[in-house]
């Protein structure tokens, strides 16, 4: 799981924004980060790289110490920690949660996410691999605050309903002409392929076993309508999509935060 990160950027254009009170009690001022100015407008983030790093080695031994049943069980753990009823009730201790480093790129990251937790700023995270956001989000060593953990998880989540979207709407062409969801499976296989061992322990066993078994046996039939998009639909409810209830939660949290 080798990363080959050296920086990241954060671009300057998070906008003004009038005072409001959170329910942490801060000043929206005081958790929202500072324009960032250079001359390209653009702060590199160096230490990135370095966090990341250590993460990924968690990560990797992590991996190694648990059967799959066990780390599916750490999986909804965590994700529980950073979006459930456990990150909802502490909100206030997050927020004054200041990363391990010292380092002044690790505390605008922070101040950023928790900006962000608030419907305050843009996702500092945002833009980053799928893989990359899990390590974070997943990640216990405490190189990342519990609402950076929160960003990148949402992130994630984002991406992958997006991809979900977009591998629904493809799979509908192949359909209508050939009456086979060949290609479709083969995408569902390469995407389940690309997730980290903690995400990928959240799906069946059997996952791509009955992928390839369907693909080997598939006939065309005629299209189905209604029923094929339920096919779809069953075929993708694993792994982040089976968290939609915690991403619903924690997107209901955000708004009434920035407006109480």
């Amino acid at each position: 799981m080798g990363l080959r990160i050296s920086s990241y950027h954060i671009g300057a254009h998070t906008p003004s924004l009038p005072r409001v009170q959170t329910d942490s009690g801060l000043d929206a001022a005081e958790i929202t980060p500072p324009s960032a100015t250079t001359g390209n407008r653009e702060v590199t983030i160096s230490t990135l790289a370095q966090r990341l790093s250590e993460a990924t080695l968690r990560a990797d031994s992590r991996d190694a110490s648990l059967d799959r049943q066990a780390l599916a069980r750490k999986a909804r753990a965590l994700a529980n920690q950073i979006m459930g009823t456990p990150w909802r009730s502490n909100r206030p201790e997050h927020d004054a949660e200041a990363p391990k480093s010292d380092a002044p790129q690790s505390a605008a990251s922070a101040k950023q996410a928790t900006a962000f937790a608030h419907g305050l700023a843009e996702n500092p995270f945002k833009g980053m691999t799928r893989h990359q956001l899990l390590i974070i989000a997943y990640d216990e060593g405490g190189a990342f605050t519990v609402n950076e953990r929160h960003a990148a998880w949402q992130e994630a989540f984002d991406q992958e309903e997006t991809w979900r979207r977009q591998a629904i709407a493809r799979s509908g062409p192949e359909y209508a002409t050939t009456g086979k969801h060949t290609r479709f499976f083969v995408e569902c296989i390469e995407h389940y392929q690309g997730l980290p061992a903690i995400e990928q322990a959240q799906y069946p066993v059997t996952y791509v076993s009955s992928l390839r078994h369907a693909i080997a046996t598939e006939r065309p039939t005629q299209p189905q309508g209604s029923q094929f998009v339920t096919l779809l639909e069953l075929l993708l409810r694993h792994g982040l999509a089976r968290n939609r209830r915690l991403a619903a939660l924690a997107m209901r949290a955000t708004p009434s935060t920035a407006s109480s």
